[in-house]
Parts: C-alpha cells; sequence; structure tokens
C-alpha cells in the first residue's frame, strides 16, 4: 500500500511539472491577451502548379484572440482572404475564391517565438462555365513558424510583432462540382498533388504586438 502511495505522488509530481514546464499549458506567457489581427505582408500559396502571390496592397487577414497561456482561437468570420484570378485554357478567367471551412485554433509563444494554427479552406472556383459548387478540397494544414517539409518559418519577435508561418506537408485533392471542365482543370493545375509538392508561405504582421514576460 505506501508502495502504491509513493507511486501516485510520483505521478502526480511528474504530471504537475509538466503542465508547468509546457510552453502553451497554465504558464501565462501571455501580457497582453485579447483579440489581435494578423496580416499577411507577403508570401504565396502554391497548389499544384499553380502559386498565388500575396497581394500587399489587398492581403490576406486572419483575426483571433489569445489567452494569457497562449492559446489561440480564430473563428470562421475572421478568416478573410481576397479573390484572385487565372486563366485556364479552354475555360477563360476563373475567380478564386479561399473559403475557411471552419474555425481555427492554435498556439502562440511570444517568449520562445514558437507559434502554430490550423487552417481549413475550400477553393472556390466561379466561371459562369463552371457549376455552382465547383471547387478544390478541403484543404487542411497546420502553419508553424518552425519546419514544415522543406520549408523552414520564421519565430515570432515580440519587439516587431513579425513572423513567418510555413507548410509543406499538406495534399490538395482533385476538383469536384465542376462539370465536364473538373478534367481540364485538374490537368492545368495537376491534381491531385501530394506533399510536398504545395506550399504556404505567409509572413506577417500582429496588430496588436503580443508581448510575454
Amino acid at each position: 500500500m505506501l508502495r502504491n502511495k509513493i507511486s501516485m505522488a510520483v505521478l502526480l509530481a511528474i504530471s504537475l511539472f509538466a503542465m508547468v514546464s509546457s510552453p502553451f499549458t497554465l504558464a501565462d506567457t501571455v501580457d497582453n491577451p485579447g483579440d489581435f489581427v494578423i496580416t499577411a505582408t507577403s508570401g504565396y500559396i502554391k497548389v499544384g502548379t499553380q502559386q498565388f502571390n500575396i497581394n500587399p496592397d489587398s492581403p490576406p487577414s486572419i483575426g483571433g484572440s489569445v489567452d494569457t497561456d497562449g492559446i489561440v482561437t480564430i473563428p470562421i468570420s475572421g478568416i478573410e482572404f481576397p479573390d484572385t484570378v487565372i486563366s485556364v485554357p479552354l475555360i477563360g478567367d476563373i475567380t478564386v475564391r479561399m473559403e475557411p471551412q471552419g474555425d481555427a485554433m492554435g498556439a502562440l509563444n511570444p517568449i520562445t517565438g514558437e507559434a502554430n494554427f490550423s487552417i481549413s479552406l475550400k477553393v472556390r472556383l466561379i466561371n459562369s462555365l463552371l457549376g455552382s459548387n465547383c471547387g478544390i478540397g478541403p484543404i487542411n494544414a497546420i502553419m508553424t513558424t518552425g519546419s514544415s517539409g522543406s520549408l523552414v518559418g520564421v519565430l515570432y519577435d515580440q519587439s516587431l510583432g513579425t513572423a513567418t508561418y510555413v507548410n509543406n506537408e499538406f495534399g490538395v485533392p482533385r476538383s469536384s462540382g465542376c462539370g465536364l471542365f473538373g478534367s481540364i482543370i485538374d490537368s492545368f493545375a495537376r491534381l491531385p498533388s501530394n506533399p510536398p509538392n504545395n506550399e504556404i508561405l505567409l509572413n506577417v504582421q500582429y496588430d496588436p504586438i503580443i508581448t510575454g514576460s
């Protein structure tokens, strides 16, 4: 019985130490919790053979909140990607619209600079020749300031409020809902596209700057 009590005490002590040592659990790493907006100042999204560069005049933005433990919550309404246009043979100009598929979650440690968030997007393809449900996805990716495949991010800098998020490990399925033009779209973009042929790289600015100590 005494041995069991000692074992339980040791396990409890280890568990408490792990909770306190975790950078995102009960750590109080964030000094100014609350709402924030991330603006992508540059970067790109590559799906198959098609690369969409970030337009600094009309950048994507992600609005969410962070608590004192560095837990990040991003509602679907806070994820905004501007439309872009590509030209596809036999179809013409197609408006490409990134549509978030749900809320996002993540973590931010302003002290170490480690940060991540999950995101799920569907690429809506809009043209009068295509069906109303023509698109690609959903595409699920975990963005990180660390390494992902061959891409290496840049840790969050709490003096500047900047970071670089990357992902090089997500797959992209064939198009769907595009009728007879689906095969043309898939051939044009080389879909389906497996890792590491797809990439996301976002250089971002936080507003306000999230700090920790």
